[in-house]
């Protein structure tokens, strides 16, 4: 079996095992799916690296005081401590933070890969909620209280729909 052919029966079990039917890639290895009705959520196939690719928006980023929400981003990238494993990085096209990650498909099964899906909704969630609620204050940002809130965010929540 090629890695395409593994991803994409990979992917046609997960959509199975969350109980939404078969999904399937188009043709730009890009399966598009929404959670919450808030999250847009990217499940792509890279095929150069052998890797399933999960992306997602987390927030439109503020014109003023960019320099502070650019410093929270980069701590939370360091060692993926912040981002639950994942990469947090700014589209400048659309004007949006979003949050990456890959997941090597060597041995990937479909429970491990809904465990990884589910971490990194978890993750964005976590990162919405924060800037939403320093939107208005963004140095609050940096504050250890937001540290520990979004530690505890990462670890508590649960996805309420069909992951």
């Amino acid at each position: 079996m090629t890695s395409e052919e593994k991803a994409t029966a990979l992917l046609k079990e997960f959509g199975d095992l969350i109980s939404i039917g078969q999904l399937s890639f188009n043709e730009d290895q890009n399966c598009p799916l929404i959670y919450n009705d808030n999250i847009y959520l990217s499940i792509s196939f890279d095929p150069e690296s052998d890797t399933m690719v999960l992306s997602a928006y987390v927030a439109h980023y503020p014109q003023h005081n960019i320099e502070t929400v650019l410093k929270t981003v980069l701590e939370a990238n360091y060692f993926w401590l912040g981002t639950m494993g994942a990469t947090l990085a700014i589209d400048s096209e659309s004007g949006r933070l979003a949050l990456m990650s890959r997941i090597q498909l060597d041995n990937l099964d479909v429970s491990t890969f809904h465990m990884n899906i589910q971490t990194f909704v978890e993750s964005v969630e976590a990162w919405m909620e924060m800037i939403s609620t320093t939107e208005t204050d963004t140095s609050a940002l940096l504050s250890p209280q937001n540290d520990r809130q979004l530690a505890r965010n990462t670890t508590q929540m649960n996805l309420r729909d069909h992951v």
